[in-house]
């Protein structure tokens, strides 16, 4: 692997394990909205918190893929 290409591998490792810390950190969130239904605009916020969430879990699939994809062209 090229030296350019390996940090860019790394960048691309960092990247995922922040956006890995993330995801877990809204999956926290969302059990908070959803465990409080039952007050006055809390569908709202969930609306907007799952187009949310679907973003950053599709981005860090994405930063997951490329490193599987790195790990292969690596080794």
């Amino acid at each position: 692997m090229e030296m350019m290409d390996e940090l860019e591998f790394q960048k691309n490792r960092r990247k995922e394990a922040e956006l890995r810390k993330f995801v877990s950190q809204l999956d926290t969130m969302g059990e908070m909205l959803y465990n409080n239904l039952e007050y006055n605009g809390v569908w709202d916020l969930v609306e907007k918190f799952e187009e949310l969430r679907i973003k950053y879990y599709t981005e860090h699939y994405e930063y997951e893929e490329i490193l599987k994809r790195g790990k292969n062209v690596k080794d």
